[in-house]
């Protein structure tokens, strides 16, 4: 995924009928990561109106280790399993 914009959900039926996707309103969506440092700094606005929220690989301001730790600990899972 390059960037969220528009909250969607999918009903996918067969053995069992399932909805997946995000169901909460889009402002919640935005607010959520407005709170949340740093992840605030990847939503991306013209004027006031919210437009997306970029995935943290396409925002070069990003830090490009942050996830690092958290992707040692799941070697590290993986390899003692």
């Amino acid at each position: 995924m390059d960037f969220f914009g528009l909250p969607i959900t999918a009903k996918l039926i067969g053995n069992k009928s399932q909805t997946v996707g995000i169901s909460v309103p889009r402002s919640q969506v935005f607010k959520a990561f407005q709170e949340t440092p740093p992840f605030d700094s990847l939503i991306r606005t013209v004027g006031n109106t919210q437009l997306r929220i970029l995935a943290p690989q396409k925002d070069s301001a990003f830090d490009p280790t942050y996830f690092d730790p958290y992707i040692l600990q799941s070697w590290q899972q993986y390899q003692s399993q």
